[in-house]
């Protein structure tokens, strides 16, 4: 019965985020087609387009190192995974979720946390 509930809400929840992707998606790339189309060309075009596209859906920096960054959360979640072969817990605890889910999230800690000191380095 509790299972049912859940099994509902979950496909509830990702038809709700496909569809909200879909038109995230569909909005961008009209407004994207719209000043592409308004802009005059001429030689600061491209710059100031690509100025737009920043401002439009803004990152904060590339991803410039994507194989640290999974290197360290698979590290860490390797970590979680021996710390769980050694600890006594019931199957039906919830405590590997949280040890996996930390340590992910250590990893990912570590990785934002090496960015930021790469970001701040005088080149």
């Amino acid at each position: 019965m509790m299972n049912e509930g859940l099994a509902i809400i979950s496909v509830i929840g990702i038809i709700a985020f496909v569809i909200i992707s879909i038109i995230k998606l569909i909005t961008e790339y009209k407004l994207k087609r719209r000043l592409i189309d308004k802009a005059e060309v001429n030689e600061g075009f491209t710059t100031a387009l690509e100025e737009s596209m920043k401002s439009i859906s803004p990152k904060v920096e590339q991803n410039s190192y994507p194989t640290l960054k999974w290197g360290l959360v698979f590290l860490s979640v390797g970590a979680g995974l021996i710390t769980l072969n050694f600890l006594e817990y019931d199957y039906r605890s919830t405590l590997p979720f949280g040890i996996l889910s930390a340590c992910a999230a250590l990893g990912f800690l570590i990785y934002y946390f090496l960015m930021k000191g790469e970001l701040k380095k005088p080149e």
